[in-house]
């Protein structure tokens, strides 16, 4: 019987653990995605999901493993909502614009409000930096001229 118990409880403290750092990642990336990387510590971490210092470390052993973990959670959450998997059978231009529209669906959601602010910004600078003439060229989409 000491036998059966053992392996449900290891597996009970592994599914607890997979939460915990489950919910780790989820806490830095909000922050990282409000604020940057450059925001995120294993303090700030622990006191906001009031767990210790040591406790969120044990998880990532660096800050280094906590960024890449984040980065990684990020990525997850863009190509979940930005390539699904039933139009990667698409093809041609069909298939850009659908990945089109669902990277600016992302963007309008505001999942990283960071990379969004930084987008804008870059945009904004491109256009006082190097305007684009207005009425030449087509337009991308429907291949009239502007």
């Amino acid at each position: 019987m000491v036998r059966e118990k053992a392996p449900k409880k290891a597996e009970a403290k592994l599914l607890k653990e997979k939460a915990t750092f489950l919910r780790i990642v989820a806490r830095a990336l909000k922050i990282a995605s409000e604020e940057g990387l450059a925001a995120l510590t294993i303090g700030r971490l622990a006191k906001e999901l009031k767990m210790s210092k040591s406790g969120v470390f044990a998880h990532f052993l660096s800050k280094e493993t906590l960024e890449l973990a984040t980065i990684e959670r990020a990525r997850e959450v863009f190509v979940s909502h930005v390539l699904p998997s039933t139009e990667l059978r698409q093809a041609g231009i069909t298939k850009v614009w659908n990945l089109c529209d669902h990277w600016l669906k992302h963007i309008e959601q505001e999942y990283f409000r960071v990379a969004t602010s930084l987008m804008a910004r870059f945009l904004n600078q491109l256009g006082k930096a190097a305007p684009f003439p207005t009425g030449s060229g087509k337009s991308c989409k429907n291949g009239s001229t502007g």
